[in-house]
């Protein structure tokens, strides 16, 4: 990119101490108050590892691991589940979950973080994640040299599979999971 942010000690004072009144009086402006023109918000997670979510779009919610940045509300994230996060990314990224999401909770292109708060996330025995967390980690050293690298066909159908085994699902179960997605998402059900 072409832009930095400053945050020198100097330069985040500033951002936390200036008021409306002195950002328009250094423009040559007059008036103003003293309210502050910044609000940090959840800044003990900023620069920390969690997973992010898109919230709007077709096939929202996606979740991915987050770059460990500043973020806001276009890019909220979830932090500290008592899972590390290649334990908790394939438990929120798999069929059953978007299932869920999409058929129960909200079933329109914009899925928020009330509804991020509703999702079900089970956590299974400590040689499943440990299983998951493996797969997960393997997608990301793959994406990693090939960012189109097609871990739907490949590790996505295991973590699939240990989700549904996971949640108890029996076959009806899984049928009528990989039935709806078929219907919902049919180009990505046929490039699978």
């Amino acid at each position: 990119t072409n832009y930095f942010i400053d945050w020198s000690e100097w330069a985040v004072r500033r951002m936390k101490t200036l008021t409306l009144r002195e950002k328009n009086r250094a423009y040559g402006k007059t008036g103003g108050n003293d309210k502050l023109t910044s609000r940090f918000q959840n800044t003990q997670f900023y620069f920390q590892p969690g997973i992010t979510f898109s919230y709007t779009g077709f096939y929202a919610p996606n979740f991915r691991s987050s770059s460990g940045a500043i973020f806001d509300v276009g890019g909220s994230s979830c932090f500290d589940f008592g899972l590390r996060t290649n334990e908790l990314l394939p438990l929120l990224a798999n069929k059953v979950v978007r299932f869920v999401a999409k058929s129960c909770i909200d079933q329109t292109v914009n899925f928020q973080v009330d509804e991020f708060k509703e999702l079900p996330v089970i956590v299974t025995e400590h040689e499943r994640l440990q299983s998951l967390a493996d797969l997960t980690a393997s997608i990301i050293d793959q994406q990693k040299t090939r960012p189109r690298y097609d871990y739907a066909s490949n590790e996505q159908l295991e973590i699939d599979r240990l989700v549904y085994a996971a949640y108890g699902l029996n076959e009806a179960d899984i049928r009528e999971v990989e039935d709806w997605y078929a219907r919902r998402y049919p180009k990505l059900a046929q490039a699978q």
